[in-house]
């Protein structure tokens, strides 16, 4: 069990390019977002923490009872950077003990338990870095971050969200993954529809 990360979703976002709350788009016989919480949990993590925003009855409404703490971001217009601050504020209230955080996004519904886990060893063996996904525009999240980056997070720009605290880090002190399919997002209905179907799903 990984009962010393806090793993925070973000789900605050308007999702305005898609159309309706990415979070809530089906996938399977779930949601998206009750899809990552499963991943996660099958992980063996435990603190588990939904960042809501633009949607916060509809995500609510989702959350099966004990499953996850909703935190409301009542400026996620502001930007992601704000959601992960509040996601830190939260994982200091609930979780005061945790030596990690674990940032996901609700629009990448193809990070899966292999995934998550990749992440979990590789910090295990790197308590002091960020694990971090690599992309080809950069490094970005999923990302999971050690506790003495927390205040850092806590002070994030609104709308910048932890690609800089990423990439200002030195060398050794960053762990790269590379995700493959699982690094996608979603942002329209098009991309929706592609990653369905890579996750056989139509």
């Amino acid at each position: 069990m990984n009962t010393a990360i806090s793993c925070v979703i973000l789900a605050a976002g308007a999702s305005s390019r898609m159309g309706s709350p990415k979070a809530l788009l089906p996938w399977g016989k779930q949601s998206v977002l009750r899809h990552l919480l499963q991943q996660a949990k099958k992980a063996g993590l435990e603190q588990l923490i939904v960042v809501s925003g633009a949607n916060q009855q509809g995500i609510a409404q989702e959350l099966p009872a004990g499953t996850a703490k909703l935190c409301h971001n009542s400026s996620w217009i502001n930007g992601m950077g704000s959601s992960i601050r509040q996601g830190v504020i939260c994982t200091k209230q609930y979780f005061p003990q945790a030596e990690g955080i674990l940032v996901l996004l609700a629009d990448q519904p193809l990070v899966d338990e292999q995934y998550v886990n990749r992440m979990l060893q590789h910090f295990h063996q790197n308590p002091e870095c960020i694990i971090a996904t690599e992309y080809t525009e950069g490094a970005g999240v999923p990302a999971l971050f050690p506790r003495r980056h927390f205040n850092e997070l806590a002070n994030l720009k609104p709308g910048g969200g932890a690609k800089a605290l990423i990439r200002n880090c030195s060398p050794g002190e960053l762990v790269l993954l590379q995700a493959g399919d699982a690094g996608r997002d979603m942002d329209t209905p098009e991309a929706y529809g592609e990653l369905k179907r890579i996750a056989g799903l139509e």
